[in-house]
């Protein structure tokens, strides 16, 4: 697992589902960005990270024959009302997808 020092700090960069396709509940980045800053965190399998959610993080491809799995759990204070609404539309393509049942709901 790589981290991007500092990044935790930065606004939210703009996100898609992986391949354009909001079933895959996976998100990358739409912009390249500068990663020579980042850091490596080597796990073992069966490892945990716990970082901040904005915290931009890469785990790299699995290179293995067999699933590589994650669990993502967040937890968070009461949410805060924001003067102008956060532009993140994965998040609605994901809802939509997930409404569908497209993608299995997050437990």
């Amino acid at each position: 697992m790589w981290f991007l020092p500092g990044s935790h700090l930065a606004p939210v960069l703009p996100h898609r589902h992986m391949n354009d396709d909001p079933a895959v509940a996976v998100l990358e980045l739409v912009d390249d960005i500068d990663t020579s800053a980042a850091v490596p965190a080597p796990l073992p399998a069966g490892g945990i990270s716990f970082h901040h959610p904005r915290t931009l993080h890469y785990a790299g491809p699995n290179t293995t024959d067999r699933p590589r799995r994650a669990w993502a759990n967040e937890y968070q204070s009461a949410p805060i009302m924001l003067d102008v609404p956060a532009n993140r539309p994965w998040v609605i393509e994901g809802r939509k997808a997930m409404a569908k049942g497209l993608v299995a709901p997050r437990a």
